[in-house]
């Protein structure tokens, strides 16, 4: 049975994701490096700029992937550590 299953598996293609999977694993990665970043300078004023730089990805990117990957209103950053140039995206309220 086992030899079955090798061979099964040995006569496979190499799955490849999907455009939407890479794409959402892309995400997920971003939103966690920005995440991480944030709680780990809790004491610290965090701008737009500082969370892309942790991430590597634009500004625009890291919108995206935190509206597709949370909730706007789950956000693990409070809004008092936020600055003044990080509430003013529009996208963090």
């Amino acid at each position: 049975m086992i030899e079955t299953l090798l061979a099964i598996l040995g006569s496979t293609t190499d799955f490849k994701p999907s455009f939407a999977d890479q794409v959402h694993q892309s995400q997920t990665l971003i939103v966690k490096a920005a995440e991480d970043y944030a709680l780990s300078h809790t004491h610290d004023r965090i701008h737009v700029g500082d969370l892309c730089r942790a991430a590597a990805t634009s500004e625009r990117s890291l919108e995206y992937a935190f509206k597709s990957m949370k909730s706007m209103k789950a956000l693990v950053i409070p809004a008092y550590q936020m600055s003044g140039d990080l509430r003013s995206t529009g996208c963090w309220k």
